[in-house]
């Protein structure tokens, strides 16, 4: 599809940019399904967009982080003052804002999820007043965020000083939250400043200061991440390697083992007869009348293709992030669920995975094996219990086992979505679903 002017990213936890330009633009017509998904740029110079995506990596890196998370913290309820002497927060709501009256903690968390919002981004960079402007489309949409830059912005990127790339990074935050229904003006609170006191302007903020302290950082992290410096005040405390979200994906959790970022998808299971079934390990899922599934997102660049023989030491995971890691690829598994008072529902950021009334779709990865790869046993990710969808006959199978759910029985329209030859050794069925999985730590 030609899309002119409008140019698709995604931001905040899964952010990938590139920027609008003006004078010596150059209409660039190519696929970036590398960075965005099947979309058109046009109309961005080539140094900006290089400028704007090097700072949006690194602000996506920083919104994914601990030490983000409790710079929100910090700043909604007491306020700090930053590496320039700037005082930010504590937070005051404008009228209208999200969970305006609700208890102090809750704003905090409802905020940052906000801020983690995995939804697309649609950028304009010819607005006319001296910041931009963003559509305001209600807390937890899940449209695209509508965010229009203005020249000031597009000057930034011309001038890629480090202060310069952490107030175009903090700006696209600040522009998102707006989008979830936070406002900076018209808040009908006297004496109000907005730059200090409103949401989007901590979040924005809260970017700039740990993209700019993290920049002393020396620790070498590869090309899975970068090094963030640990919130501590306007001097920040040590520094640690966090992942690029952009290749999150999602490994079956254990019962009792503990994990940091915890998803789960429910589907509500045909009512009538119900035949829903598991047998062997299934680590925390649970497969009762109805299939609850327990993820647990991890770094996907962590994973690779397994030595060993296709379609038999093939196995998946679940896709969280805009992108399958290097070596795999996209598929999926439309389930559709019961009609009748359906009860589908999601814990966490579920997304591209889609839970809604009547059916739910898996976006996974693919990895096909081969015997020139190089990975010869799954990796640690902090001595976990984990396992995968695989055949039960994979060479790192330490248990086995499988799931069956009873989908819809009336006008079924379960569906195998793209590149899915690979996992029908594993993930098979017709109008009901069976899904093989193997512990492999």
């Amino acid at each position: 599809m030609n899309v002119h002017q409008w140019l698709p990213c995604t931001i905040f936890a899964s952010f990938a940019l590139a920027a609008c330009g003006g004078e010596e633009s150059l209409e660039v017509e190519q696929d970036v399904q590398e960075l965005l998904g099947n979309t058109l740029i046009n109309t961005c110079t080539v140094n900006e967009a290089s400028e704007i995506r090097d700072a949006q990596r690194m602000g996506r890196i920083i919104a994914s982080s601990l030490s983000f998370e409790i710079c929100m913290e910090s700043a909604i309820g007491n306020g700090f003052t930053d590496d320039r002497g700037v005082n930010v927060g504590p937070y005051a709501p404008c009228a209208g804002d999200p969970y305006a009256a609700s208890a102090i903690g809750l704003q905090m968390g409802k905020a940052i999820d906000a801020a983690q919002s995995p939804n697309d981004l649609e950028l304009t960079c010819d607005h006319a007043a001296r910041w931009g402007a963003a559509t305001a489309n209600g807390y937890g949409h899940l449209d695209n965020e509508e965010i229009a830059l203005s020249d000031t912005y597009r000057n930034l990127a011309a001038n890629p000083t480090l202060l310069n790339r952490s107030r175009m990074a903090g700006a696209l935050w600040r522009f998102g939250l707006e989008t979830h229904n936070y406002r900076e003006s018209s808040c009908g609170v006297p004496g109000y400043v907005a730059t200090r006191e409103s949401m989007p302007w901590i979040a924005d903020q809260c970017i700039s200061h740990i993209m700019r302290i993290s920049d002393s950082c020396t620790a070498s992290c590869g090309s899975r991440g970068e090094a963030v410096r640990y919130y501590n005040g306007a001097s920040g405390g040590s520094c640690v390697c966090v992942s690029d979200p952009h290749y999150a994906v999602g490994i079956i959790q254990d019962q009792g083992a503990f994990c940091t970022d915890p998803v789960e998808i429910y589907m509500d299971d045909e009512d009538d007869n119900n035949n829903t079934s598991s047998s062997g390990w299934i680590g925390k899922i649970s497969s009762t009348i109805n299939t609850r599934f327990h993820f647990c997102r991890v770094d996907g660049l962590a994973l690779s293709n397994y030595r060993g023989t296709a379609p038999q030491d093939n196995y998946a995971v679940v896709r969280l992030g805009r992108t399958c890691p290097p070596g795999s690829e996209a598929f999926g598994r439309y389930f559709d669920n019961e009609d009748d008072s359906n009860n589908n529902s999601s814990v966490g950021h579920i997304r591209p995975n889609i839970s809604v009334n009547s059916y739910t779709q898996l976006e996974m990865c693919l990895f096909t094996a081969s015997p020139t790869a190089s990975m010869t046993s799954f990796p640690s990710f902090s001595s976990m219990r984990y396992g995968v969808f695989a055949d039960s006959s994979h060479n790192s199978a330490v248990d086995t086992g499988q799931i069956y759910t009873d989908d819809e029985d009336d006008d079924n329209s379960n569906a195998h979505l793209r590149n899915f030859a690979g996992a029908q050794g594993f993930i098979h069925g017709g109008s009901n679903t069976t899904m093989e999985m193997i512990r492999v730590r």
